[in-house]
């Protein structure tokens, strides 16, 4: 008597539930893993923000003047880039653009320290989005200003902080 061979493997039923199972998981675990890396982008740059303030209150207390911000502290160039502030002059500010996009600047102008979050109506996605919900801005029509940006067109920003480096040096 000849004896069957048995054939081993999956049904198409446990298959079915494989893929279903895995297609579940995907949908919860790549948006959590996206939002993940967007939230150690936005503490970077707000870590880069409040290291930029200190440094410069404290170079400014110690040397004086700030006529080039690079000689404050030096940042990473694939995102921050060196720029004129939004009155033009050269090298007295730092731009955090993505995807071609200014998102946030640093400057300092007339011995002042301004951090101004870029403000784009149509920009309700990405980063930029993101760095205005972090520090809970929301233009009006009394806090922006414009100024040049690095592809010479007018950004609207919305003025995050502003401080006084006079007064700074008078607490010294």
């Amino acid at each position: 008597m000849k004896k069957k061979k048995q054939l081993s493997g999956f049904t198409i039923l446990e298959l079915i539930f494989v893929i279903i199972i895995i297609s579940v998981l995907s949908t919860i675990a790549i948006p959590r893993l996206l939002a993940t890396k967007d939230d150690a982008v936005l503490s970077s740059i707000k870590y880069t923000v409040s290291l930029l303030m200190k440094s410069s209150i404290e170079y400014n207390a110690i040397i004086g003047n700030i006529d080039d911000i690079s000689k404050v502290v030096s940042l990473d160039d694939i995102k921050w880039n060196i720029a004129p502030n939004t009155q033009n002059e050269d090298n007295k500010s730092y731009v955090y653009k993505t995807d071609d996009i200014e998102c946030i600047r640093f400057q300092i102008s007339d011995d002042t320290i301004q951090v101004l979050i870029a403000d784009f109506q149509n920009n309700s996605t990405g980063i930029c989005s993101k760095i205005r919900k972090l520090y809970n801005l929301y233009s009006n029509n009394n806090d922006t200003r414009n100024g040049a940006s690095i592809n010479n067109s007018e950004i609207s920003y919305i003025k995050y902080k502003e401080i006084s480096l006079k007064s700074s040096m008078q607490l010294q």
